[in-house]
């Protein structure tokens, strides 16, 4: 384990933390983590007696995992008319501090992303942003409403909003135009038409595990896999599972 400081031409120094398998002699593949709402760099830690345990058990195969100290409630928002680099902090910055820090056993081949809740946002609208740089995408419970256009979001899904979250983004009197724009569904859409519609409108079926959907998505030049565990991201009756069908936006 590593604590050091990620360089951001905005930011300045921001925290973070690092986790990888030891007693190996090959570059480690790298693995992003986004925490969620209220957490830290060091919400990555909480993970590591489960990963030590699958290195041990070899049920999970060697990599490096890192993630980046940012606001609690940032929602890895990049809002330049006012200061705000927080996907380009983790995306860009957090990745290149890794690999120059640890160039010796880090990889360069294309990195992966794991996000919970908030971090699970972040890191679906960062993969679906420039699908061809990642590896893979998983988000767990991920931060989804229910539609890309702010006016058709209804109220039961914005009520929990601390007032710490961007405004702008996620507050009362939202910016419609970068709602859309972040939203990893838009994202997605407009990265691959062809092939985004089968991201946006995974199906819980029986071979699934509970409160679990998958979806792969890409084309002949770019492929990335999303996993996504109850996610809602339609108005239509979630299914027994807690997943829900399709989308609406």
């Amino acid at each position: 384990m590593d604590r050091f400081e990620v360089c951001h031409a905005a930011h300045e120094r921001l925290p973070a933390t690092a986790l990888w398998h030891a007693g190996t002699d090959t570059p480690l593949p790298v693995c992003l983590f986004l925490h969620g709402g209220g957490g830290d760099q060091d919400t990555l830690l909480a993970l590591q007696p489960l990963l030590e345990q699958a290195w041990q058990e070899r049920s999970l195969p060697p990599l490096s995992i890192a993630c980046l100290g940012v606001p609690p409630f940032c929602f890895y928002l990049d809002d330049p008319a006012r200061g705000e680099h927080w996907q380009s902090a983790v995306s860009h910055g957090l990745l290149q501090a890794l690999q120059e820090r640890f160039a010796a056993w880090v990889s360069t081949a294309p990195a992966a992303l794991l996000g919970v809740s908030m971090g699970g946002y972040g890191a679906l609208k960062i993969a679906f942003d420039q699908p061809s740089r990642w590896a893979a995408a998983a988000a767990i419970a991920p931060m989804l409403e229910p539609h890309t256009r702010a006016e058709r979001v209804p109220l039961r899904n914005r009520f929990h909003y601390p007032p710490a979250v961007p405004q702008r983004l996620l507050g009362p009197a939202r910016d419609p135009e970068l709602f859309s724009a972040d939203h990893p569904v838009t994202r997605a859409r407009r990265s691959s038409p062809s092939t985004s519609t089968r991201a946006a409108a995974t199906r819980c079926t029986p071979t699934m595990a509970p409160n679990s959907c998958t979806a792969r998505c890409g084309s002949s030049t770019s492929r990335t896999t999303i996993t996504c565990c109850a996610m809602p991201i339609t108005s239509a009756p979630p299914c027994r599972r807690g997943c829900w069908r399709g989308y609406a936006g």
